[in-house]
């Protein structure tokens, strides 16, 4: 009896260990095997940031990449693509006819495939060489089991676009990855659709259909000195979800300058910056009525001035006397082909307490603008302060005497 409680022992000890080992020590994946990705890479629709032809007040330092396709019950997308060199990406879902956002997802949010690495959350690691991710695309309903990264979109919708954004890439517009392959298939049979209905949204977006929106503020903006920035509704620019926009306008008059001021936010110099930063990024761009895109300097380009911490911009013409008279200054040319300019300011990922945070200024619109009251009330600096962009329009005269009395900085 003795020696059969003892077995008894020995056998329920093997059996625990045994238990705790399975526990403990889970199947690896394997990670020797190629990388096979489904579907295709070639429907993506390319719109440059330096490329002047592009709506919307693109950012020039900013390449977005569109996959637009009608979309039906049962259909279900999924993008797998490498982690690009940038200094941000994310992904939108739009409504191909109304441009607004409706659902996404950005790099820190991003979970890696399995033996991959997101190198926006951690340095590059020898044990995970690779830096794939997969993000799912279905409609509200849809099931999603052992599926991450899911992006959902209504089910009354039949039209569809699909955002990639990088921001600042190194080595090429890409980041030096390939653009994602996309693969489409029906949620039921898991098999795959071969020939997707593709479209570009340069074939449904009309020619000036941003016009009508900015046109008629020009006649009020150009009434006063004072170059002042608002909060403008993005709904129908396909803005990114994360991104926060000021703007201004300016009427072009003749021998005039044109001076910006305002006190930027921190930004990150490594991923381990990312949590003590005001902004991930933010830049200046010249854009005209057409909401077309001529010129624009990132944030590492601006000087800032050690005295104060400001940044303080010059727009004119290019004459000699200009150039020299603004050394030390930031000196951006006039660069729109017309007379009527718009400035837009970004920050992207505005940090919840950071002073300068764009969502405690109101929206600017067409039912909020009633007259030069609204103008002055709704003006950024009365909601964030410094950090909002002032201005001032002068005579080239003043602004070679005395900057025509606007506070300088170096």
């Amino acid at each position: 009896m003795k020696k059969i409680k003892q077995l008894l022992i020995i056998l329920s000890t093997t059996a625990f260990f045994i238990g705790c080992d399975s526990q403990i020590q889970p199947i690896e994946p394997d990670c020797t095997s190629p990388i096979e990705l489904d579907g295709s890479n070639n429907n993506w629709e390319l719109f440059l940031g330096g490329d002047t032809t592009v709506p919307a007040f693109p950012d020039a330092f900013v390449n977005y990449f569109s996959f637009s396709l009608v979309v039906h019950d049962s259909m279900g997308i999924q993008i797998k693509g490498a982690f690009p060199e940038a200094r941000y990406m994310s992904v939108n879902v739009y409504e191909s006819n109304q441009g607004t956002s409706l659902n996404e997802v950005y790099d820190l949010q991003i979970y890696p495939d399995n033996c991959s690495f997101n190198p926006f959350i951690e340095n590059e690691s020898e044990d995970l060489p690779n830096r794939f991710f997969t993000i799912n695309v279905l409609k509200e309903g849809s099931t999603t089991d052992n599926l991450e990264n899911i992006l959902f979109y209504p089910e009354d919708m039949d039209s569809l676009s699909i955002f990639l954004r990088c921001y600042d890439t190194k080595g090429d517009e890409f980041g030096g990855v390939e653009l994602p392959h996309v693969y489409i298939y029906n949620t039921l049979t898991n098999e795959e659709i071969i020939n997707p209905n593709n479209y570009t949204l340069r074939d449904i977006t009309e020619d000036g259909r941003f016009e009508d929106i900015l046109l008629p503020l020009f006649p009020f903006l150009k009434l006063s000195t004072s170059i002042r920035f608002y909060k403008f509704s993005t709904d129908s620019f396909f803005s990114n979800y994360n991104t926060s926009y000021l703007a201004a306008g300016i009427t072009k008059n003749p021998d005039e300058v044109y001076m910006i001021r305002f006190k930027p936010p921190s930004i990150p110099e490594s991923i381990t910056d990312y949590s003590n930063s005001q902004t991930r990024y933010w830049s200046i761009n010249q854009g005209d009525e057409d909401t077309q895109n001529f010129i624009g300097w990132k944030d590492s380009q601006f000087l800032i001035a050690d005295s104060d911490s400001f940044v303080n911009i010059v727009i004119a013409e290019p004459t000699d006397e200009i150039v020299q008279h603004s050394d030390g200054l930031n000196f951006l040319p006039w660069s729109i082909p017309g007379d009527y300019m718009a400035i837009i300011y970004r920050n992207v990922l505005q940090a919840a307490d950071f002073p300068g945070n764009f969502n405690q200024i109101p929206t600017l619109s067409r039912e909020s603008l009633g007259g030069l009251q609204d103008l002055n009330d709704l003006n950024a600096y009365n909601y964030i302060g410094d950090f909002a962009p002032v201005g001032l329009r002068m005579s080239k005269e003043d602004y070679l005497n005395d900057f025509g009395g606007f506070p300088v900085s170096y």
